[in-house]
């Protein structure tokens, strides 16, 4: 068996203290000859002090005066001036930088935490609609990977920096095993039960139900994608402004866990697909349902805009490096290609259900609901290559609820719905490479 000898180097970071104030009134030539000719650790520190660059920093670590080997397998040097108390507990190192490990070395792992915003009446108040500084939970059940919810972190945190970061944000993640996800679930309305939100077992059968998109639901998905071996996943902004928070659930990422064969790069877009509709929806104060579907817009704008904010933003972090670009697969994320398939896709689906008369729909029970998300990135994208490429997130979204959502349109694009309806069937009929070329470039 391969033996594995671990070593933890510990270093003080104190500041050191010179006592003696002879030093003062030496010049800089004198303390500098001194530190170099005499080997002296004292008139090198002094030297440093009066910030002299004759004496370079020592980075090498002080010989060790400890050796403790309290297992077999583990051998534990520290620089002389660390006690041998702190190596002593050292013993507790289990191979991995985690909560573990932060608690031995005496750094906090206290995170910000946001709370829930506030309701005035029928609306949510003012700060709903502003940014705020704590990043997003994430929860995953206990057999997802503790890598696989860094990155779902990293991903949110990415985009949220780009896009504007609203929130709270509960992000809950499920993955194959049944146990894991029960008690996920129970972790998930406890929470609800302690803000008030819902009674405890009432949040349980909502959420164990097989349909409307209860958390067992995205259990059932990723145990059928296992057990079946075919790809199935599925992410949703599930509400949550009625309790002042953003709320989404997630089926197992089979990319970031690198099962079937899925691509990484697919999950890490679905999830910045998903907080465009956070950002959407933080636009919104109002509480009453009907009241926000009618902001939201039709299903095209609303699911248009998220597909398309995703497909143009996931390769721009990627090239800032902002995200990991994960090449778990023999897979490659192409902008232009995703478009040009989203075209054809939508193509295909107008003309055989004529969809374009359709994009007034607000409900996504439709034939044509395809094409609300292939056609609606492009009809989005159209839109953004005659204005600018920020003009959802600084000219829409800002006006929508004051307007309303007609009304934003037309202040925003220069023009009615109905309108540019008829402009958008033309554009489709156009050949691909004169439609191809209102894209950005990466």
């Amino acid at each position: 068996m391969l033996r594995i000898t671990q070593a933890i180097l510990l270093f003080s970071l104190a500041p050191f203290l010179l006592a003696n104030s002879h030093f003062v009134n030496w010049s800089d030539k004198t303390l500098c000859r001194l530190a170099k000719d005499s080997g002296s650790e004292e008139y090198r520190l002094a030297a440093i002090d009066r910030g002299l660059t004759c004496s370079p920093v020592n980075t090498l670590i002080a010989t060790p005066k400890i050796k403790i080997e309290p297992e077999d397998w583990i051998t534990i040097l520290a620089a002389s001036d660390v006690s041998e108390d702190t190596v002593r507990n050292v013993r507790q190192f289990d191979g991995a930088l985690d909560a573990n490990e932060l608690k031995i070395l005496g750094i906090s792992t206290n995170r910000c935490i946001a709370k829930p915003h506030k309701r005035t009446g029928s609306r949510l108040a003012a700060t709903w609609r502003q940014e705020i500084s704590c990043p997003a939970e994430v929860f995953v059940t206990s057999d997802i990977g503790n890598g696989t919810k860094a990155k779902i972190e990293i991903t949110l945190g990415a985009v949220a920096a780009e896009w504007g970061n609203y929130g709270p944000v509960e992000y809950w993640v499920m993955g194959s095993d049944k146990a894991a996800a029960e008690e996920l679930i129970k972790k998930y309305c406890l929470r609800r039960a302690k803000n008030k939100n819902m009674d405890f077992g009432k949040c349980s059968d909502r959420e164990t139900r097989a349909a409307n998109h209860g958390l067992l639901s995205y259990h059932k998905l990723g145990a059928k994608a296992l057990s079946t071996k075919k790809w199935v996943f599925s992410a949703g902004f599930n509400g949550g402004p009625e309790w002042g928070v953003l709320r989404f659930s997630s089926s197992l990422p089979l990319g970031l866990e690198n099962k079937l064969g899925a691509p990484a790069a697919k999950d890490q877009k679905q999830i910045m697909h998903e907080y465009f509709h956070g950002v959407q929806n933080a636009h919104i104060r109002a509480l009453n349902h009907q009241k926000r579907k009618a902001l939201e817009g039709p299903v095209w704008f609303k699911e248009g805009a998220a597909e398309y904010m995703a497909s143009v933003t996931y390769p721009k972090l990627v090239l800032e490096k902002k995200i990991d670009h994960i090449k778990n697969v023999n897979w490659e994320y192409d902008f232009k290609k995703e478009m040009r398939n989203k075209l054809r896709e939508a193509k295909l689906v107008n003309d055989k259900h004529n969809c374009i008369p359709q994009m007034t729909n607000m409900d996504y029970s439709s034939s044509c609901r395809r094409f609300f998300y292939d056609g609606g990135t492009w009809a989005i994208a159209y839109l953004v290559s005659q204005t600018n490429e920020n003009v959802l997130l600084k000219d829409f979204y800002p006006n929508l609820e004051k307007l309303g959502w007609e009304a934003t349109f037309q202040k925003t694009f220069q023009k009615t719905s109905d309108a540019f309806y008829l402009e958008f069937e033309d554009f489709l009929k156009k050949q691909l490479s004169e439609v191809m070329l209102i894209l950005p470039k990466h």
